[in-house]
């Protein structure tokens, strides 16, 4: 008989209260607490919210990021745990410019697919990352890798002090190309 404690990792919560954390300041609503998942803003106000999932290429992470700060333009990077580790010093480029960081998971597994302990890691291993090396929290932004949810997860992560935020325009980026994608996005 196999126990389920002898296979999975051991959920490591970083408490370092000497330490000062920056705590995104959610300006989509006044009290996300309150609020399981957004999936869209107000479609009656003309905005948009610019975001973008996984972490890239660094050449195209700071191609990118050189081009957001020529525009004056902010958004939210839901940044994988994994990437944030290899890519300290894109990551503290994308806080130092003003964006904020969601968390996109450690390792972008399909979350339907695991058992609560392990999506729970999953969160937490990604948290950690950007609390130890950046001082700052993924709180209250939490992205779905694939947008892989349901009610249970979405509940699970609420209860985790996150809120799922979503799409309504998906570019399809990783699979199209450039031209498909600025014309899908505008």
């Amino acid at each position: 008989t196999m126990i389920v404690a002898d296979v999975l990792p051991p959920i490591h919560i970083i408490d370092e209260p000497h330490q000062a954390i920056i705590q995104a300041s959610p300006v989509v609503h006044k009290n996300m607490k309150k609020i399981s998942e957004i999936t869209h803003g107000d479609k009656n106000k003309p905005l948009i919210a610019l975001t973008f999932d996984d972490g890239f290429a660094p050449a195209e992470s700071q191609m990118m990021l050189d081009t957001l700060k020529e525009k004056q333009v902010k958004a939210t990077f839901f940044l994988k745990g994994n990437w944030m580790a290899e890519e300290p010093v894109l990551t503290q480029t994308i806080l130092a410019d003003g964006h904020e960081i969601g968390n996109h998971s450690y390792d972008h597994p399909q979350f339907t697919k695991l058992t609560p302990l392990r999506a729970r890691q999953e969160i937490q291993d990604q948290e950690n990352i950007l609390i130890r090396n950046h001082q700052y929290s993924p709180h209250p932004y939490f992205r779905f890798p694939y947008g892989d949810r349901n009610s249970k997860l979405i509940t699970m992560i609420h209860d985790m002090g996150y809120t799922s935020i979503m799409w309504d325009v998906d570019t399809l980026d990783w699979e199209k190309d450039s031209d498909y994608v600025v014309n899908e996005a505008l």
